[in-house]
């Protein structure tokens, strides 16, 4: 069957009504309904003492094995940095010295790699990897080796940490060992015969075997109560130095990335949205103008031979001016409708919700949402509703429109058939480009059989 040349449904071949083209994944979890809202909300509330004190443990599980870890790795790397880059700086003047050099700065990559792949694992920290030059061998490889930046940074990195690092493993080997020998403390009185236990309290003169048992009680006790705040600071510490040097650099290039791809997903948007408009006019306004034209033309023509022949144009050519006129301010809506402009999104949303022939629920509250923000959103409930009119067979709807977290979180429901697309090329599509061009996002939930979900999440800073 053929598809809607804007939307990009098509009819279902089992039913009577239209029906949206099914996407090919399963339906997301969405803020839809006041309900799913509470829902969300109970996911937020305190967890019980217990789960805190198992995340606590995960937690420094992972950072200890971490600390532990990456030890080894830091001393190994700076050893074999330091014996590569010390002979390739003796034989720089020979030919060998550029292939060493370059050599270990590509094993100054591996150990970076290792150390991102161990923060990750270990202490759940995002890590961005880079993205190194890659060339064929010969000179030019090893030139490039040598003139990324970031290898010099991985170089560096290694040489940082060795001093960071021997100060990390220290203390948490203190720390777990300190800890670990808490609940064995009793044990060791209790196999010393005639009192005669020696412990940490001896360094103390602490002559007295029972005193002395007792200051090794408080102080493991001491180290295990503090571990589980100690080990993350000293994770946090090593790791932070590892994100400085071998991954701020990459995401800083990520960031960039994703602007570029906003900024031209803006431009993308804003030229098919140009497009659309003009090919609106061009089909709609302008054929009626031309029409307008012709009409009074014949009228001027006929006027004084065929006076009522020329009224009956004449106001023909009236309701064909006024149906220009009203087509064009349904189009000056796609661009930016006046009582957005003038009364803001909730008022804007509501005479949307009004002209709907679905009826609609409305619950927004978009105070001191920026202009741009509440324009874009505008623009996914009005075409969502209109694609649901058209499409759906919905006997009821639901916008609902909330500021969370520093997020704008526009989402419009309904009780339809189902079947919506956002593939490429449909209407949604040109919706998701614009959101891509503020950083927000447009996911669309919708088996067939209902019910659809679309929402959009749109930064208010951006």
């Amino acid at each position: 069957m053929e598809k809607n040349p804007v939307t990009g449904y098509q009819p279902a071949p089992d039913v009577a009504a239209p029906v949206w083209d099914a996407p090919s994944y399963e339906p997301t979890s969405l803020v839809a309904t006041t309900a799913s809202r509470g829902d969300l909300r109970s996911q937020d509330r305190p967890r019980p003492a217990a789960g805190r004190i198992r995340k606590r443990l995960r937690r420094v599980l992972g950072d200890t094995t971490y600390l532990l870890t990456a030890f080894p790795l830091v001393v190994t790397a700076f050893v074999v940095l330091t014996t590569l880059l010390s002979s390739s700086l003796a034989l720089l003047l020979l030919v060998v010295g550029i292939p060493l050099l370059a050599l270990s700065l590509l094993a100054a990559r591996g150990f970076a790699s290792v150390e991102r792949w161990l923060v990750e694992r270990c202490v759940g920290r995002q890590m961005s990897s880079p993205r190194y030059p890659h060339r064929a061998g010969g000179l030019s490889g090893f030139l490039d080796a040598v003139k990324d930046p970031q290898s010099w940074l991985d170089v560096l990195w290694a040489f940082v940490s060795f001093p960071v690092s021997m100060v990390t493993f220290s203390l948490t080997v203190l720390w777990s060992v300190s800890t670990a020998m808490f609940p064995f403390v009793p044990l060791l009185h209790l196999v010393a015969p005639d009192w005669s236990y020696q412990g940490l309290g001896s360094l103390l003169s602490l002559n007295d075997p029972f005193a002395s048992y007792l200051f090794d009680q408080v102080f493991t006790l001491a180290f295990a109560v503090t571990m589980p705040w100690v080990v993350p600071a000293l994770a946090r510490l090593q790791s932070g130095l590892s994100h400085a040097l071998l991954s701020s650099r990459a995401g800083m290039e990520e960031q960039i990335g994703d602007l570029r791809e906003a900024r031209d997903a803006a431009r993308q948007a804003e030229t098919t949205q140009l497009r659309r408009l003009e090919r609106d006019i061009h089909d709609g306004p302008q054929q009626r103008l031309i029409r307008l034209q012709v009409d009074l033309a014949r009228a001027e023509r006929i006027a004084e031979r065929d006076p009522e022949r020329a009224k009956n144009l004449l106001a023909e050519a009236r309701a064909t001016a006024q149906e220009t006129l009203a087509e064009l301010r349904q189009l000056s809506r796609g661009i930016a409708p006046p009582v957005l402009v003038d009364r803001g999104f909730d008022a804007a949303v509501d005479e949307a919700a009004a002209r709907s022939e679905v009826p609609v629920t409305v619950q927004t509250a978009a105070t001191g949402v920026p202009d741009h923000v509440a324009t874009a959103a505008y623009f996914v409930v009005a075409e969502s509703l209109t694609n649901l009119n058209k499409h759906s067979g919905a006997t009821t709807a639901t916008v609902t429109a909330a500021a969370e977290g520093g997020m704008f979180v526009v989402t419009v429901t309904d009780d339809g058939i189902g079947g919506a697309s956002v593939a490429k090329g449909h209407g949604l599509a040109g919706l998701a480009e614009r959101l891509r061009g503020l950083d927000g996002t447009l996911e669309v939930s919708s088996p067939v059989g209902g019910p659809t979900v679309v929402q959009a999440v749109i930064p208010c800073g951006s």
